[in-house]
């Protein structure tokens, strides 16, 4: 429905209800306040993006277009950030529960990606939570090595500290390549710099233009959210199987996002450059060479994620659950942060986040126990008439658990005491 329709409808009400004009005035400022308050979202339906746009717009993909040609595809970067669920389910009631809350912000983490035109360069994402170490993080190595930086505030909201420590880093990254880039963003108050950097030009996208010229937005992330959808609801599913009731911790949902990040292909990348029209002359015919042109998310991923769907009782349609989250807000608002950390949170809040978050994580699982499950599913394979790849790459985890657990039982003789004569007696008997 139309704007201009819903202000008609506001008139022809107020005037059922005896209100007199100029007591309440329809504005567009009226109009956006209504639709906040009851969930009302515009969507462009498929095949119907850019098929009306303003002189603004064509002059924002002029400027950008001549200014992407001073940089080779290779060099030239989108920065933007996404709020997510994180364990969500697609339930129908879904559209309508989405509310402002303690409980319902915990529940949900800020992405932030980074990409080239080429999708060459897919950096890796920032994950931003309410805790700032949650307590899943705190099992063995947990989150280290992995191609993932977490960081938080008190509303899993990006800042300006965390924005400014990110750009320094891509800027010594470029910097150690002897590269000169072009990083495209928007204007958010917390993305403004007040420095120049030595391998990085920044520049702003123009207000209210990121929806039609910003690559992430045009597609990039929603592929994302795509393969991350499908995980989670497999991740219930089996977990429904299985007979576990806990729920998804904020460590799996850093990894499930590990994996749906690396999924996103640079063509698919590249196409959400080409689809938003700022690729102008030389740099467009590079791209347009070497890529087949596809959906940005495609039929397949859509089928995959509608098929999962369909195995979820009461279940929204792919379309739906890929964007209930896409208008949440994932940047702190102009205000006074604490400049040291970057964020608002206070200990006692943070206090309580870890505490949530000793409710979500599974038990720690014992190396022996490990080691018995990797047994049994051996022995299942084996009955399922597995005998090759499948069963190589079974040993290999089972060959690292082992090490564990052999590494657990050395530990167990280091701690045993030996001053009486009864100890010596019962370590002979452990080895």
């Amino acid at each position: 429905m139309a704007d201009d329709v819903l202000l008609l409808k506001a008139h022809e009400l107020a005037e059922r209800l005896g209100i007199d004009s100029t007591q309440l005035r329809f504005s567009n400022g009226w109009l956006q306040s209504f639709k906040k308050r009851n969930g009302i979202r515009s969507h462009v339906l498929h095949g119907e993006g850019g098929a009306v746009e303003g002189d603004a717009v064509r002059d924002a993909r002029l400027e950008l277009q001549e200014l992407v040609a001073q940089f080779a595809p290779d060099d030239v970067f989108n920065f933007d950030e996404t709020a997510l669920f994180y364990r969500l389910a697609p339930n129908r009631t879904l559209a309508t529960t989405i509310r402002k809350g303690k409980k319902k912000e915990k529940q949900r983490l800020t992405l932030a990606f980074c990409c080239n035109v080429t999708g060459s360069d897919k950096l890796d994402p920032i994950v931003i939570g309410t805790a700032k170490t949650p307590r899943c993080f705190k099992k063995g190595a947990a989150i280290k090595g992995t191609p993932i930086l977490y960081k938080s505030s008190k509303n899993a909201w990006m800042t300006s500290v965390i924005f400014d420590e990110w750009l320094d880093h891509f800027n010594m990254r470029m910097a150690a390549s002897n590269r000169k880039v072009l990083l495209l963003v928007d204007n958010a108050s917390c993305h403004k710099i007040l420095r120049n950097l030595t391998h990085v030009t920044v520049h702003f996208l123009s207000p209210n233009m990121t929806s039609a010229v910003q690559p992430l937005d045009a597609g990039i992330i929603r592929s994302f959210k795509a393969r991350y959808r499908k995980y989670f609801v497999q991740w219930c599913l089996d977990a429904l199987e299985a007979n576990i009731t806990r729920k998804l911790n904020v460590l799996e949902a850093v990894q499930f996002s590990i994996d749906a990040w690396a999924g996103v292909t640079p063509t698919t990348i590249t196409n959400c450059w080409i689809k938003t029209r700022i690729l102008g002359g030389t740099i467009l015919g590079r791209v347009r060479a070497d890529t087949d042109y596809i959906e940005a998310v495609s039929d397949n991923e859509m089928e995959e994620l509608t098929a999962i769907l369909s195995m979820w009782e009461g279940a929204v349609s792919a379309s739906e659950y890929l964007a209930v989250d896409e208008d949440v807000p994932v940047h702190e608002p102009d205000v006074i942060v604490d400049e040291a950390t970057g964020s608002d949170a206070v200990s006692q809040d943070e206090q309580e986040e870890e505490e949530e978050e000793e409710e979500d994580q599974e038990p720690t699982i014992q190396p022996a126990i490990a080691l018995r499950h990797c047994m049994e599913l051996s022995a299942f394979l084996l009955q399922c008439g597995e005998q090759t790849d499948r069963r190589r790459a079974l040993q290999t985890v089972t060959a690292l658990v082992r090490e564990t657990t052999v590494k657990a039982k050395r530990q167990r003789l280091c701690t045993i005491p030996l001053r009486a004569p009864h100890n010596f007696v019962n370590l002979v008997h452990f080895i």
